[in-house]
């Protein structure tokens, strides 16, 4: 059952929608809370920090075990792949685009301000609102965790074989402060 979670939760990374119902044993406790700041509406760090102890877990992966593990487990992956119903397709192409997917998730640098709804919260800038499910997921880990996550992912990509120019770079949305224009994106953050 393990192996067909994995395998339906990156096939979900990879079509860009959130696996969160497929790993539910994960699921990390407390309320995602917000804070205003100068009358903008924001993440709280301790929405962030809720997310540490699994984040601090997955990059403790041994790269070279976990890549092992897979080659292992590449059978019974395939067949969970097959029973998904993609008998013809390889579940290494569906891996492939879930790392991209992650990988192309910009790292929020600053606070980004949100919008109220009716039972959640939007991002204002539309730019990080039409991001994927996966993509949001991601990013609600917050800017430490998720560097650090897309770093194993990275690795572990490349533990698996797959070229260094196929995988996107990361990239920084460093958010507007109080009366700032527009965000910029960067290839690296400037320094604060």
């Amino acid at each position: 059952e393990l192996v067909r979670r994995f395998v339906v939760a990156v096939d979900n990374v990879a079509e860009g929608k959130s696996p969160r119902e497929h790993v539910a044993p994960l699921r990390i406790e407390g309320p995602f809370r917000t804070v205003e700041l100068e009358d903008r509406l924001a993440i709280a760090p301790t929405s962030f920090e809720r997310y540490d102890l699994v984040t601090k877990v997955f990059a403790s992966l041994d790269i070279d075990a976990t890549a092992a593990l897979y080659r292992t487990l590449r059978p019974l992956i395939d067949e969970a792949y097959t029973e998904l119903g993609y008998p013809q397709a390889r579940f290494d192409d569906t891996l492939v685009r879930a790392f991209a997917e992650l990988l192309r998730a910009p790292v929020v640098v600053g606070e980004a301000e949100l919008v109220p709804r009716i039972i959640s919260q939007a991002y204002l800038d539309p730019e990080l609102e039409d991001l994927s499910g996966a993509q949001k997921q991601l990013l609600r880990l917050g800017p430490a965790n998720a560097s650090r996550v897309q770093r194993k992912l990275r690795e572990f990509a490349l533990a698996l074989g797959m070229s260094e120019s196929a995988l996107p770079r990361t990239r920084f949305y460093r958010a507007p402060g109080p009366g700032e224009g527009r965000h910029t994106l960067e290839d690296e953050p400037t320094p604060d």
